[in-house]
């Protein structure tokens, strides 16, 4: 009994003084200076950034599972590293309606990148569109509740 309190006793000073840290696995970083990296800014029409919007990368080779996913930073940029040369697509989705879908053209040497379409289908606010719409069509049934009146006053 008395020996076990001892070996235990050592056992615990061992552990309290002789302390390791105990990593399933640990995580790592390195800054890669590779002129592979493509950088797009996106943005609105009255020239301000799209900040933090959410972005989807798409290779050439696969269209439907996106290749790199992340946001826009706080100026509307996002950077990728392609691998393979050809037509990348770009979707961007700000959260409230607007919308940008950009194909961009990466060479063989995989660090020049051409757009192939400047303003990318920017879809418009969602908000806006339908404003316009009902507007359109108040205008157009005031216009017609006019000319009736107008009708009338000129048959009566």
């Amino acid at each position: 009994m008395r020996c076990n309190r001892i070996v235990l006793t050592l056992l615990a000073g061992f552990a309290a003084f002789c302390p390791t840290a105990g990593y399933a696995h640990g995580t790592v970083y390195q800054v890669l200076d590779t002129a592979a990296t493509i950088t797009a800014e996106f943005g609105y029409t009255d020239g301000q950034p799209m900040p933090f919007a959410e972005v989807l990368i798409f290779s050439p080779q696969d269209t439907e599972v996106e290749h790199q996913n992340g946001r826009t930073d706080r100026h509307g940029r996002f950077a990728f590293s392609p691998d393979v040369p050809g037509t990348w697509r770009v979707k961007v989705d700000d959260g409230t309606g607007h919308r940008v879908d950009a194909r961009i053209e990466v060479a063989a040497d995989l660090t020049t990148a051409t757009p192939l379409d400047r303003h990318a289908h920017h879809h418009g606010s969602v908000w806006l569109k339908t404003v316009a719409g009902l507007s359109l069509l108040a205008n157009l049934f005031l216009f017609a509740m006019l000319r009736a009146r107008s009708s009338k006053a000129e048959s009566g």
